[in-house]
């Protein structure tokens, strides 16, 4: 403020009514001013501090409300308008930029607003306080009047309200692959491409939110990092695939020639994260890369996609707060003339502000029928996957079954094949151990066996018989699936009639 502006300046002089708490008020400002360092107490001229420049016109004079009840006034208004931006963003977040459950966000985000909202309706300021008049002698007379139930927004000639205005336009983009080796070395690190596993970027999510965000910057040439060059904010991550994917704001209102350079190049650019990082070297696929065991997520750069680490990353302008089609035009309430336009006051109704959040609710409300709609139809589509899946796993079930019950029937013959060769051997080489040393003879005990309940043959007959044992026996043992009563009853057989042999022999 120029220290040299006089009252008279301001178009109007204070009266004897108001004077004493005014004088008051400047003096603590100025002490307060001075005491924090930031006024000089001896650049302020002398008049602009002693009573006199209180009474130097009584030409004009203001009725003022208590300085309390404009403060409540304007506070009330401020959060109104916050309340206003947050809803328009929050609901952007749940509806253009993917929630893992929109409709759930939509509906959780509508019952907050509508709580606060009717808190803010029951702690309006008092409506019953004066009018504020304003009246210049000797000039065209100025007045701005309010009914009961207005809310006034004084806005200087020199800036013309922009309803559009929110300094907050959304951004999204992809900032880096999980499970995937970087196709470029990072400028600074260890010299490798980086991996990020999923569960070291699932950590780091929570490096991001909205009451945690972090700093997005851009180069005017999109060419590099520029961690002083501030641009917006990131206030929030998800990842979706194999991609980390984050959102925030873009400050239209303090970099207004950069942003526009954002959206209008954003097909081309990519996005580079800004972290603190921890790791080793590691082999993936033949290929040595550093392995992130670590991350927490510093900021983000946004550049040229051709220049980022991660090739597939992306950057996506979505809206401001006005494009995301919610209005609440600036409506005039009371008398104002030609010179009040000029000086650019303007009020709103509290009635009108009332309608706009009713139409805001509306307006959602048709915003969340839209999202049902859109996940009625692709219900009966995850019912159809859904009952695909289920029908896939039975089978993959069943065959898993049957393979282990082939196994198990064929370990089960595997192990009777076992027992029978061995009992076989054991046998022969029983009869064997019981002949005299050096001799063929079989031991006397087996001549009744070879006696007992069998016919007299002839030792062709016996050894025919025996050749065709011996060849179905062999036949057996390779089929898995032979019976073992036949093959106990062939092997008995076979012992039965060499017996027979043998005693013939001994005979002759």
């Amino acid at each position: 403020m120029d220290p040299n502006i006089s009252v008279e300046a301001a178009g109007a002089s204070l009266s004897q009514k108001n004077a004493s708490q005014i004088k008051q008020a400047w003096i603590a400002l100025t002490e307060l001013l001075v005491a924090s360092g930031n006024l000089s107490f001896s650049d302020l001229p002398k008049e602009l501090i002693t009573p006199q420049s209180l009474y130097d016109s009584q030409r004009s004079e203001i009725e003022a409300a208590e300085l309390q009840e404009c403060v409540d006034r304007d506070a009330w208004h401020s959060k109104l308008n916050i309340l206003l931006d947050r809803f328009r963003y929050l609901f952007s977040v749940a509806t253009e930029r993917g929630a893992d459950s929109p409709e759930a966000a939509v509906s959780d985000l509508l019952s907050e607003f509508s709580k606060i909202a009717l808190r803010m309706a029951r702690e309006v300021p008092d409506k019953n306080y004066p009018h504020l008049q304003m009246s210049e002698s000797g000039g065209d007379e100025e007045e701005l009047r309010a009914s009961d139930a207005s809310i006034f927004l004084h806005i200087e000639a020199r800036a013309a309200f922009d309803p559009s205005a929110t300094n907050e336009k959304i951004v999204e983009g992809i900032l880096f692959q999980v499970d995937r080796p970087s196709e470029a070395i990072p400028n600074v690190g260890p010299g490798l491409p980086l991996l990020i596993p999923r569960e070291v970027a699932l950590e780091a999510l929570s490096c991001l939110s909205f009451d945690r965000p972090k700093p997005l910057d851009a180069h005017d040439t999109f060419s590099q990092h520029a961690s002083t060059e501030i641009v917006g904010a990131m206030t929030g991550a998800r990842i979706d695939g194999d991609d980390f994917w984050v959102t925030g704001v873009l400050w239209d209102y303090n970099q207004p020639e950069k942003v526009e350079s954002i959206s209008s190049s954003q097909d081309s650019l990519g996005m580079s994260v800004n972290a603190a990082a921890e790791g080793r070297p590691a082999e993936i696929d033949g290929r040595m890369v550093w392995q992130v065991d670590r991350l927490r997520i510093l900021g983000a750069n946004i550049l040229l996609s051709e220049k980022a680490t991660f090739k597939k990353t992306k950057t996506s302008v979505l809206a401001s707060g006005a494009d995301l089609g919610i209005e609440i035009p600036l409506a005039a309430s009371g008398e104002q003339t030609d010179n009040q336009s000029n000086t650019g006051e303007q009020s709103m109704d509290l009635s009108v502000i009332l309608s706009q959040i009713e139409k805001l609710n509306a307006s959602v409300s048709k915003m969340h029928d839209e999202t049902q709609s859109r996940l009625a139809v692709l219900e009966p589509v995850v019912q159809s996957l859904t009952l695909q899946m289920n029908a896939i796993q039975a089978e993959a079930k069943d065959k898993e079954e049957r393979d282990l019950q082939a196994a198990a029937q064929q370990a089960k013959q595997e192990e009777e094949s076992r027992l029978v060769a061995a009992m076989t051997s054991a046998f022969e080489k029983q009869l064997a151990a019981s002949a005299p040393q050096g001799s063929l003879r079989y031991p006397k005990r087996t001549l009744p066996l070879a006696a007992s309940g069998a016919p007299p043959a002839t030792a062709n007959s016996i050894q025919l018989e025996l050749a065709e044992i011996t060849g179905e026996l062999r036949a057996l043992e390779q089929n898995p699936h032979a019976e073992n009563s036949r093959l106990f009853e062939l092997q008995d057989r076979k012992l039965f009639l060499q017996g027979q042999l043998a005693s013939r022999n001994l005979s002759e």
